[in-house]
């Protein structure tokens, strides 16, 4: 009887042996896992809000300076002027022909603005750098968007790589809505130039007035010579400390 239980019990202790080498052979043998990093897979480290804060600043950064180029970043028309280091189109000129970008030549400048921007604002990772990760961040490989009535939807693509000593995770797909109304502030400017078509040798100064009113925000003028007129559509948000501003020239008749 004792020297059966003696029996078992070393039969057991085989047994047991036999799974911790097996384990530990396994455990040596793996690429991607080993006893000390198992239990130390790399987390996030808040690099998916970080992202995602500067995908929201990345937009209205662009926002705004689409407004000040007349919806335009990089594809700038043929008839533009120059206005200080911007390049502001002619939404209508001295014949009444209309040119304003479309809904998806705005997404369209939007995106290339956004693209460009977003790898500067992301940066470096010197903290996490510091607590034994490496990060590797890759290109912006797109930007896709939507401008709403009052968001902007974006899709970003985006890897950013987390490595730890054999462990690694990647971060690769983002997406944010940012709360602001462009699309309603380039509609209030498509009705003024609608209106001013209407009459090219005067200015609807009651009718844009009244629009001004109405929708909450305020118009400024520049002669800019050549029968050209700066206009300005300025709007109570703003973004660093900055009113929204939207500029486009209209180029009237010779009297």
């Amino acid at each position: 009887m004792g020297n059966s239980k003696r029996g078992q019990l070393t039969i057991f202790i085989i047994v047991a042996i036999i799974i911790v080498v097996i384990l530990l052979v396994f455990l040596s043998l793996s690429s991607n896992i080993n006893p000390i990093s198992l239990f130390n897979k790399p987390e996030s480290l808040g690099i998916p809000e970080r992202v995602e804060g500067c995908i929201e600043n990345s937009t209205l950064d662009s926002v705004y300076f689409l407004g000040l180029q007349g919806g335009y970043f990089y594809n700038i028309p043929d008839d533009a002027e120059n206005y200080g280091d911007l390049y502001i189109p002619v939404y209508l000129d001295e014949g009444g022909k209309m040119n304003l970008p479309s809904k998806t030549v705005l997404e369209s400048e939007l995106n290339l603005a956004i693209k460009e921007i977003l790898k500067l604002c992301v940066g470096e990772f010197g903290e996490e750098e510091s607590q034994g990760y490496v990060i590797t961040v890759g290109e912006v490989k797109s930007v896709n968007l939507k401008i709403g009535q009052d968001f902007i939807d974006v899709n970003v693509d985006f890897p950013i790589t987390m490595t730890k000593g054999t462990n690694s995770k990647v971060l690769e797909s983002y997406n944010k809505r940012v709360n602001f109304k462009f699309a309603e502030k380039y509609d209030l400017v498509y009705e003024f130039v609608v209106e001013q078509k209407k009459d090219m040798k005067n200015i609807p100064v009651s009718y844009i007035a009244e629009l001004a009113k109405e929708n909450n925000f305020t118009v400024e003028s520049i002669d800019a010579g050549n029968n050209t007129e700066l206009y300005t559509f300025v709007f109570p948000e703003k973004h660093i400390g900055i009113n929204y501003m939207y500029n486009f020239f209209v180029r009237y008749p010779d009297e």
